[in-house]
């Protein structure tokens, strides 16, 4: 599925599904490495959990309750019943005269689970919201006493990168499998900005090279503007002159051949204003 994606070989509708994503993101996390991809991803929503955890973690996907009841995820880890919703394009859904809103529905369902299995009970929303949203859980957080955790699509790839740049443990098979989970998720625009000070800050990252811009002088022909200065430099035709040229104070065009003193700034304005 990710190549199929990767590659824009699914159809929109299908591609934009957010069964689709979840099943992407959470088959990843079922298959690689547990120890290392899953067990970093619940210590990021907040659980207590070890890595041998992980390892034995028990996933049920798209679960059937009552009511209609049906959660994207349950992941069964340590003391914990990790019950998840995960949205894309949708929102949550508020229910009816008939139906209570999703969210409460799920809850509901999720704590008498948890109870029987003696475990405790986290909710845990996903979207691709910049930030969470609290006004989206006022709900059920009031009518559970409910503090709803919350993570974002973009944080997965966030996790991702960092991850992928520092963890040397990595195998081969599951460096494939994150690149390109991380990629499908950069087709969806689904990957958090990551400013320079971050950047900067994680040195490893950046590797030193000796050149970065293209050489004018190595190259044959030239189809973008270099500047004077260095066009007058590398091309044999162009001879500097002696003759007065034209200028202007309130700009900086010409500020490297001022230098050389081959440009004069005249006293009066040379163009209509």
């Amino acid at each position: 599925m990710f190549k199929a994606q990767i590659h824009s070989k699914l159809p929109t509708q299908i591609a934009e599904l957010e069964d689709v994503l979840t099943s992407d993101v959470f088959s990843f996390f079922y298959y690689s490495n547990r120890q290392l991809f899953l067990y970093d991803f619940l210590i990021r929503i907040g659980l207590a959990v070890s890595k041998h955890d992980s390892s034995l973690a028990e996933f049920q996907f798209w679960p059937r309750f009552e009511e209609q009841t049906e959660p994207d995820l349950i992941i069964i880890v340590g003391n914990y019943y990790l019950l998840i919703e995960a949205k894309y394009n949708s929102d949550f859904s508020k229910g009816s005269d008939k139906t209570k809103p999703q969210l409460i529905r799920e809850t509901e369902a999720g704590i008498v689970e948890a109870k029987n299995l003696g475990k405790q009970f986290v909710l845990l929303a996903i979207t691709k919201d910049p930030y969470k949203k609290k006004e989206k859980f006022i709900t059920v957080q009031n009518d559970k006493k409910l503090t709803v955790n919350w993570f974002s699509w973009q944080k997965v790839s966030e996790m991702l990168i960092e991850l992928l740049q520092f963890e040397e443990s990595i195998d081969n098979r599951d460096r494939l499998l994150a690149e390109d989970l991380l990629t499908s998720l950069d087709k969806r625009n689904l990957r958090k900005y990551q400013s320079l000070q971050k950047v900067l800050k994680n040195k490893k990252s950046i590797k030193p090279i000796n050149q970065i811009f293209l050489k004018a002088e190595t190259i044959e022909f030239r189809g973008d503007f270099i500047g004077f200065s260095n066009a007058i430099i590398v091309t044999q035709r162009i001879k500097i002159g002696k003759t007065l040229f034209f200028a202007t104070s309130k700009s900086n065009y010409f500020s490297n051949c001022l230098k050389q003193k081959q440009i004069k700034v005249p006293n009066k304005i040379l163009f209509f204003q």
